[in-house]
């Protein structure tokens, strides 16, 4: 038989007491680690710095044979980004406005060119959480130097400040529209890419109210 320690009556509720205690004080350790890993993961670079993060297409048309015209004018481009001066040029409903907390500014856009047309039309939303997801893109993780690490379609892909990412596809159109395009074959390039600006500063963000 196996001997096995006796507790007098007066020390079990004392036991029990202690017990409580150091599964109430684990719980909070354990609850104390995971919100500072939250905290670490969102909020990795400095409080007065945002990342300039951009999504853009451009398709654009060449005329192989015939006579073609341009198809389609777009605008209403609701940011400019001048890679030369770092500066961001916003516009935002009036009401909204950037606060403390925020972490990447997300630029998307596209833009015609040639036989496809002329002109841009974009928009700017502010991140202030990652991981999040915005549209087939996934923003992973943002790294201290301002590296961003991010899904799009199945492919994972991460860009260092001032790098940038491109994909080209080429297709061939036949177009007949009249008063338009006679006979028209045109070359259809779209040039899907990414450009990771860095590092910014929030101070030099500037904002178009409507």
């Amino acid at each position: 038989m196996t001997a096995r320690p006796i507790f007098p009556k007066s020390r079990r509720p004392l036991c029990a007491a202690i017990a409580l205690v150091l599964v109430a004080t684990m719980v909070m350790a354990a609850e104390c680690v995971a919100s500072q890993g939250l905290n670490n993961k969102t909020q990795v670079i400095p409080e007065d710095k945002y990342i300039f993060f951009q999504h853009h297409i451009n398709t654009n048309g060449v005329t192989v044979s015939g006579e073609c015209s341009p198809r389609l004018m777009i605008d209403f481009p609701f940011y400019d980004f001048d890679r030369n001066k770092r500066i961001l040029t916003v516009t935002l409903p009036k009401g909204e406005w950037v606060n403390d907390s925020l972490l990447m500014f997300y630029g998307t856009g596209e833009s015609l060119s040639g036989m496809e047309g002329g002109g841009e039309r974009s928009g700017a939303g502010p991140i202030y959480v990652i991981p999040q997801s915005r549209g087939d893109v996934t923003l992973d993780s943002i790294m201290t130097d301002g590296t961003v690490n991010f899904h799009y379609n199945d492919s994972q892909l991460s860009l260092k400040p001032g790098e940038s990412w491109e994909n080209i596809t080429r297709v061939m159109e036949i177009r007949n529209r009249p008063g338009y395009s006679k006979n028209c074959t045109a070359e259809i390039i779209t040039t899907d890419g990414f450009y990771n600006a860095g590092l910014m500063d929030k101070k030099s963000i500037v904002l178009r109210v409507i």
